[in-house]
């Protein structure tokens, strides 16, 4: 059975006396609750089903805007832009609507609509620095996009660096502006400046799976290679230990943990270690195998491709060096 299915049944279900007798407020607190707990299908059911039956006194901008949260939260962007599409054309100036439609868009890998979504809400009052750190990520990734001609993508490059420049001008504790900017420095092979900022986010939000991931691989790029192992493993530790509610923020913590291991087994590489480093590279492989994911990333792809290379490599004899990257 689809999830889509599953869902409409669940829907159908939870359209019982007692829901039409809830006040729109009860019905939006179950679903919170619900959510909170890790049952969001039970809480978009239950304001599916409000919807469906939504009277004249119903506040629809604050039912349709709690779903399309609640979407984005199950990495469900579709459903989660057509709500906030609707919040748009009823509420043009709503900055709030207009970002989530950003941050569906960008989901959706609409990164030039997600541009224009992010910037409609900065000129309608939406923070200024989240706007501005949305729009430099996503200059970032058409510059990444495969195919790019390369005057684009120093172009798109120059436009990620100043909406990041800027973010981080109006609020230095923007993590996402500094870990794209961060990306930046390391990805043009600037590794002093990439582990500033690094560890400047990991001095803002500490123990952060991701930050830690980044932090460690700037560590091995820059030849601190019992350093970069002790930081990964920490990285990798702490993601397959997380359980985020959002389901995107979990695909977000099984690419740190493969990628913070594929990291540590080049590092037990370059010290000569090969059976531990081997081990670590089995563990890629456990960790990719992810048959109860809704989908599988491109860094995980990327990971156990790695993986398998190296496990192969280290069978045969020395390893060539790694070509460096950012991690997620």
């Amino acid at each position: 059975m689809s999830r889509h299915l599953g869902l409409a049944l669940l829907t159908l279900a939870l359209c019982t006396p007692a829901a039409f007798a809830e006040t729109l407020d009860q019905t939006l607190e179950r679903a919170a609750q619900a959510a909170n707990q890790g049952r969001a299908d039970e809480a978009l059911a239950l304001l599916e089903a409000r919807l469906a039956r939504a009277g004249s006194e119903d506040d629809l901008v604050r039912l349709r805007g709690m779903l399309g949260d609640l979407y984005l939260l199950t990495n469900d962007p579709g459903p989660a832009l057509a709500h906030y599409d609707w919040i748009a054309a009823q509420r043009p100036d709503h900055a709030r609507a207009h970002y989530k439609r950003g941050q569906a868009l960008e989901r959706a890998s609409r990164m030039e609509e997600a541009i224009q979504a992010y910037q409609r809400a900065g000129d309608l009052g939406h923070e200024a620095s989240d706007a501005l750190a949305r729009i430099g990520f996503c200059y970032k990734v058409l510059a990444e996009r495969e195919g790019t001609p390369a005057a684009e993508r120093e172009r798109y490059l120059l436009l990620a660096a100043q909406r990041l420049s800027r973010a981080i001008q109006l609020d230095t504790r923007n993590g996402s502006a500094l870990g794209n900017m961060a990306d930046l420095a390391f990805n043009s092979g600037n590794y002093p400046s990439a582990l500033k900022l690094y560890l400047h986010m990991d001095r803002i939000q500490p123990s952060k799976p991701t930050t830690l991931a980044r932090l460690g691989s700037t560590y091995a790029s820059l030849g601190r290679h019992a350093q970069a192992i002790e930081t990964l493993r920490r990285a990798a530790q702490l993601a397959e230990a997380g359980q985020p509610v959002d389901f995107a923020d979990r695909w977000v913590y099984r690419d740190a943990a493969v990628f913070s291991r594929i990291r540590i087994a080049q590092s037990l590489i370059a010290l000569g270690r090969r059976a531990e480093a081997r081990g670590e590279l089995q563990r890629v492989l456990e960790l990719a195998d992810c048959g109860d994911c809704r989908t599988t990333t491109r860094e995980t792809e990327r990971s156990r491709e790695r993986a398998q290379a190296l496990l192969e490599e280290l069978g045969a004899g020395p390893v060539p060096a790694a070509p460096q990257r950012a991690a997620p």
